[in-house]
């Protein structure tokens, strides 16, 4: 299906042994316990079932995988893309923006928009899927597998997702600037100590600005190791903020992301009145 600068093999995984595969990076990436991990037998089923399963070769290892399920959204047929996983080692290096790309080829001409979710707080994500990807928000779910999932990385702030939605044939436009930026006011920002500093006005019935901004920390998998307190704040003032927004009539239209003079990279959801 392709390669990447790394001269990855993209190709559909072939036998068992490469499905086992797809398990044991499961557990490598999100250290998953057994109870919550798709089986090799499970993700064939989904395989065979028409989702779409594409794996991502380096040098003979798998280093990554993405499964999709068929699925129903508002009564049309479309895709869930319900795993992407990639190497923590090998992050960042474009193999998840190619196994998507290698996604969309597959799906291309059988439905029109494929679905996932992700986490609200991980900025690099965030970058890949808006700006990247050229998705469009779908939706906003507290604890949408619950409070634990067995993985370090969810453990100790809950599992809030944002669920966007993929136009194969029409991609979005990344959010390069903001038009108008005197009339965007920020909602949450990030404060000297990364902790978040929320608008003294975010519970009044009316917000001051039809545009308002969302930022999150640079890396909050380092934040909760380095302060969980903190990590937690933020999950509990980021959903404040978009479960506000959303009874408000914002929608997240885009995400601003730059790097700051350290190399941190910084990251902020443009929430806009779908009144205008």
């Amino acid at each position: 299906m392709g390669s990447s600068a790394l001269s990855l093999e993209i190709r559909t995984p072939s036998d068992s042994s490469e499905l086992s595969a797809c398990v044991a990076l499961q557990q490598r990436v999100w250290g998953f316990q057994d109870s919550h991990l798709f089986s090799a037998s499970l993700v064939e089923c989904c395989r065979v079932a028409g989702g779409t399963l594409i794996g991502a070769w380096l040098g003979g290892d798998l280093v990554g995988f993405a499964l999709t399920v068929p699925a129903v959204l508002n009564g049309e047929l479309i895709h869930h893309s319900h795993m992407l996983a990639v190497l923590p080692g090998l992050r960042n290096q474009g193999i998840g923006r190619s196994l998507k790309e290698a996604q969309r080829q597959a799906l291309r001409g059988s439905v029109d928009r494929v679905t996932w979710t992700f986490d609200p707080l991980e900025s690099r994500n965030a970058n890949l899927n808006f700006n990247k990807l050229g998705v469009r928000f779908g939706a906003y779910y507290v604890n949408f597998y619950g409070e634990e999932t067995g993985s370090d990385l969810h453990a100790g702030l809950g599992t809030d997702r944002f669920l966007v939605v993929w136009d194969l044939e029409a991609p979005r436009l990344p959010l390069r600037a903001v038009k108008g930026v005197d009339e965007v006011i920020p909602l949450i920002r990030l404060g000297a100590r990364s902790d978040p500093i929320t608008a003294d006005w975010i519970d009044q019935p009316q917000w001051p600005a039809q545009r308002v901004t969302v930022e999150i920390p640079p890396d909050i998998q380092h934040l909760k190791k380095q302060e969980p307190s903190g990590a937690r704040n933020w999950r509990e003032m980021t959903r404040k903020a978009f479960t506000l927004g959303l009874k408000r009539e914002y929608s997240v239209s885009g995400f601003l992301f730059g790097e700051q003079a350290d190399g941190r990279s910084t990251g902020a959801y443009l929430l806009e009145q779908r009144t205008l």
